[in-house]
């Protein structure tokens, strides 16, 4: 949602906007007198994932996860129609993304990459026209020194701007339903290469099997869990000792 109460959705070759869902809609459909749809060739959508809007510089960044176009491609938040992407945010690897987070405070944006490692993108807004660019640096979640073993699939991802924390859900291997895992990095703001993570979530007591989507509220951590179909809440995030703990 941005700021108004618009909602922003994804899905197989598009974003749905759906004008002030939050404010004054209540049991109606799609209407395509109100609301309207960023899709068709030159927008480079097939398989979407994560959004983020920034309200105040009327942008949306969407991680475009499909194989001919990877990267995070930002929109005007009025766009409609078969429009094309403000600025393409890609990596030296060409690895598919999964969400990504922009944080306004430090214009920075974080994404989440689906072989585990996060791209950093500074001073995005300036970068705003010139058509695509690479990232700054990339982040390894690890520990002791070496990247967290395999498999790693960041799906999950949030900076919190208080504490300098980055948050990340890792699905592990897609074809297995308990080895989901959230991580911590510490000081992550201008971190690069290996950041040995503050604390790990995991194990079956957590019923992370597959977490596809995070939400940090700046104290509890919201996780939408595929594997297990639910939404699992973890409170006092940064305080807690992590490790196999129930939700």
């Amino acid at each position: 949602f941005d700021l108004a109460g618009n909602a922003y959705t994804s899905y197989d070759g598009g974003i749905l906007v759906g004008n002030r869902v939050a404010t004054s809609r209540d049991g109606e459909s799609v209407s395509d007198s109100r609301d309207r749809f960023i899709t068709g060739a030159t927008t480079l959508l097939a398989s979407p994932k994560g959004i983020d809007v920034a309200s105040a510089l009327g942008l949306v960044f969407v991680a475009e996860n499909g194989a001919a176009n990877p990267g995070v491609l930002i929109f005007s938040a009025c766009a409609s129609g078969d429009v094309a992407p403000l600025l393409t945010l890609a990596n030296g690897g060409g690895v598919s993304p999964w969400d990504v987070d922009y944080d306004p405070d430090s214009d920075r944006a974080f994404v989440a990459l689906t072989n585990g490692t996060v791209a950093v993108y500074d001073d995005v807004s300036t970068l705003i026209g010139t058509g695509t660019v690479m990232e700054d640096r990339i982040i390894t979640p690890s520990n002791g020194g070496a990247a967290m073993a395999a498999p790693t699939n960041l799906h999950g991802i949030d900076f919190d701007p208080a504490s300098g924390s980055l948050i990340v859900s890792d699905v592990g291997s897609a074809a297995v339903t308990d080895d989901g895992k959230i991580y911590v990095l510490p000081d992550a703001g201008m971190a690069s290469s290996n950041v040995d993570v503050s604390l790990v979530i995991a194990g079956a007591a957590t019923l992370l099997g597959n977490p596809v989507d995070i939400m940090f509220d700046g104290a509890d951590l919201y996780v939408a869990e595929k594997s297990n179909a639910a939404i699992l809440r973890f409170d006092d995030l940064l305080s807690s000792a992590g490790g196999n703990v129930a939700p």
